[in-house]
């Protein structure tokens, strides 16, 4: 049977990582921040496509540029359609875009992404 004694270290060790989870936690700051240049990135990549020389490199640049220029739109947007799930020592995220729901988790200060098509 484990004393007491014995059990004191994995519970200080346990308190010690939740605190840590509760401090890194990433705020709906955070999330925005990271999923706007996300989704900027997804859509300059989907929309803008690949160019090959010439008047189409100058327009794939200009698109890119045009969507960089948006993204505190997108932000803002982002924050309209998104929820967070608040576990002190994770959070989660949901956001409905398009024909898409983004999760994501949230812990260490990190974020992990995961979408499904509606």
């Amino acid at each position: 049977m484990a004393t007491l004694k014995s059990l004191k270290i994995p519970a200080i060790i346990v308190g010690i990582v939740a605190i840590i989870m509760v401090i890194t936690n990433p705020d709906k700051e955070t999330y925005l921040d990271r999923t706007s240049l996300t989704l900027a990135s997804e859509v300059k990549e989907n929309l803008c496509g690949s160019s090959q020389g010439g008047l189409e490199t100058l327009l794939n640049n200009l698109c890119k540029s045009s969507i960089d220029q948006q993204r505190g739109a997108i932000r803002v947007y982002l924050n309209n359609f998104s929820r967070r799930q608040n576990f002190l020592l994770f959070s989660i995220y949901t956001t409905d875009v398009a024909q898409r729901t983004y999760t994501s988790i949230g812990a260490f200060g990190n974020l992990a992404t995961f979408y499904q098509n509606k």
